[in-house]
């Protein structure tokens, strides 16, 4: 009865070439019968980065259509307002779309990097939350390389309109130490 489970259909491929690296890939979610609604959340990304030693620029474009993909809590640190905790599972809306765009930089300054990226969300409509403002986060980061595979690492993230609600904000904070096994 497969039907009855949540299921999800994932796919990505990439290209290589020395600096440059570009990658698509398309999600899509396929409800369980019985939680009652028949949206498909589809989306699908195109995203590229090159990299000029001193610099490495990066660039997104994305689609969502029909709901909206999470993963584990869009609002995992969130700001608590109530309009936001809506948004914090994957939803399915039929006839929502969105259209999400990134561009980021990461500078390397020997063993240290720093990397920046802005990121959109327009949604076509207020289907998904009620609101339909435009979502902006801006994030900066810094790590530090201990040894080859230990870093300590610090990262901020500000959102406005956050769940496309018009005047809700979310600030993220992180620090921590990543050992690669």
């Amino acid at each position: 009865r497969t039907a009855d489970n949540t299921r999800a259909i994932t796919a990505g491929v990439r290209y290589v070439n020395g600096p440059l690296n570009v990658a698509l890939t398309y999600d899509q979610l396929n409800p369980a019968n019985q939680l009652g609604n028949d949206a498909t959340p589809k989306a699908w990304s195109i995203g590229a980065s090159y990299d000029f030693e001193v610099v490495k620029l990066a660039a997104a474009f994305g689609q969502t259509r029909d709901g909206w993909f999470t993963g584990q809590s869009i609002n995992a640190f969130g700001s608590g307002s109530p309009e936001a905790k809506s948004f914090s599972s994957n939803v399915g809306v039929e006839d929502f779309k969105a259209n999400s765009y990134m561009v980021g930089v990461t500078v390397p300054l020997g063993a240290s990097t720093i990397l920046a990226s802005w990121q959109r969300a327009d949604p076509d409509s207020d289907l998904l939350t009620g609101g339909d403002s435009a979502m902006n986060v801006y994030s900066i980061g810094y790590t530090y390389n201990l040894s080859k595979r230990t870093n300590l690492y610090a990262l901020g993230s500000y959102a406005t309109d956050f769940a496309f609600i018009d005047g809700v904000k979310s600030t993220v904070g992180m620090v921590g130490v990543r050992h690669r096994f």
